[in-house]
């Protein structure tokens, strides 16, 4: 299980168990291993009454067709029936990357050697998935989903927490575009069965398609604004900032930029994203990494050191055993974990 994400509503908690499955091999100097990862979401639905002070508590399973990463719930939730947005990741797998024995797969030629160590081309058409779920027996009530013939690879995505929570509301979402020299055969070839494949082999981009920054109305169930960025650029951590003394979505849209001719911040009007960056920042010294997950806050404050604090050296102990020998120094090291030594 990977459990990801945990939503909330007012009387379940939710959680979402996310398809990934990590190849530890790889990742601490093993051989490389390409698992893909499972083709549906799991859901547990556990009743917040249950819990309590040592006690236990049943989940109730669902289940719905395609991976996903990412989700939101709606609070409301009478009728024990649960309102969720999923992003549906199909044939995307974050924890591979671009390994210098790779080939592309279109072309069957070595890849280039300044991709290695990038992450690998989604393999297929994300989709988004709308479900009402009833929590008491995990019966999935409605279905819909929503795929963007315009764009490639949903990726990450910001709201304004501001916003009423009567429905999903606005998703300032990125998109990843698609580059066929970023798509390994090795990787193709694990995702090439997908049950929920969007996009047929045969039909799979022969040129590249840009990233974009889309404003997705999730209640609509449509993309209501959209920018195409320029061929080589990837907008990165789509982040809401909102606007002092403005109202619901009325703020600004950073966005986290790379490219071959360096790193920028681009910031845009949330309502206005078809109108381009109202301005891009730049510096020669502006160098980072590939964003994940961002948030906004009004001040930074010192936070004191909390009362909860797991020990890593446990809690990845039994795991971290199972490895091979070189790849158990290698997890130590790079985890910083003073685990004993295999006898």
């Amino acid at each position: 299980m990977a459990c990801h994400q945990v939503t909330i509503t007012k009387n379940y908690v939710v959680l979402f168990d996310t398809a990934f499955q990590l190849e530890a091999e790889s990742f601490f100097g093993g051989e490389l291993v390409t698992r893909p990862a499972y083709p549906h979401t799991v859901m547990w639905f556990i009743p917040k009454a249950e819990l309590v002070a040592g006690g236990s508590v049943v989940a109730k399973r669902a289940v719905v067709p395609t991976e996903g990463a990412h989700a939101v719930s709606l609070w409301d939730d009478d009728g024990d029936v649960v309102n969720i947005l999923i992003a549906h990741q199909n044939a995307f797998d974050p924890s591979e990357w671009i390994d210098s024995s790779d080939v592309v797969a279109q072309s069957g030629e070595p890849v280039d050697s300044a991709y290695v160590g990038l992450l690998v081309q989604p393999a297929d058409r994300s989709v988004v998935g709308r479900y009402t779920v009833n929590a008491q027996t995990g019966e999935v009530l409605t279905a819909e989903r929503f795929t963007d013939p315009d764009s490639w690879a949903f990726v990450l995505y910001s709201q304004d927490t501001r916003a009423p929570k009567d429905g999903f509301g606005q998703f300032y979402w990125g998109t990843f575009g698609f580059d066929p020299e970023l798509l390994t055969e090795r990787f193709l070839t694990a995702y090439a069965g997908h049950p929920e494949r969007q996009v047929a082999l045969q039909n799979l981009p022969r040129e590249k398609l840009p990233s974009q920054i889309v404003r997705f109305d999730a209640d609509a169930f449509e993309v209501a604004d959209r920018f195409v960025l320029p061929l080589g650029y990837i907008g990165l951590s789509p982040t809401f900032l909102p606007r002092e003394g403005g109202g619901p979505d009325e703020g600004y849209v950073l966005l986290f930029v790379v490219s071959d001719q360096g790193d920028e911040i681009w910031l845009f009007d949330s309502q206005a994203l078809s109108r381009g960056p109202l301005c891009r920042l730049g510096h020669p010294a502006l160098n980072f990494a590939f964003t994940l997950h961002t948030t906004w806050m009004p001040a930074l404050k010192q936070q004191a050191t909390p009362k909860y604090v797991v020990n890593k050296s446990i809690d990845y102990a039994e795991r971290i055993m199972g490895l091979p020998t070189t790849a158990q120094e290698r997890a130590r090291d790079v985890l910083g974990l003073s685990l004993p030594h295999d006898t």
